[in-house]
């Protein structure tokens, strides 16, 4: 979907609302859907959620954080989605004992 992305952007916000819509109305069955697509080792990955994100709600994130088993969420003050690509260096340092 990423790639298509700028070509389709119609169908890109398409994707996005029916994923909120999933989450909001039907979340049990969204994170049934994460689960089998990620595999076993991205599950023992830690989440990061940024406390200001309109993307994915913090309450997502402390949603998710409570669903996965013995996961460490950090959840970052004043942050929002794209924090990720100002920390990656950061994030893939801690990843690295996976």
């Amino acid at each position: 979907m990423w790639t298509i992305a700028p070509r389709l952007p119609r169908l890109f916000k398409l994707q996005m609302r029916i994923s909120a819509w999933l989450v909001r109305k039907h979340n049990k069955l969204y994170i049934k859907m994460i689960k089998k697509e990620f595999g076993e080792t991205d599950r023992e990955v830690y989440l990061w959620h940024g406390e200001k994100d309109i993307s994915a709600p913090l309450a997502m994130g402390q949603y998710m954080a409570k669903m996965i088993p013995n996961c460490e969420a950090e959840f970052i003050k004043d942050a929002g989605h794209m924090w990720m690509f100002e920390h990656l260096p950061e994030m893939l340092e801690k990843l690295k004992r996976y």
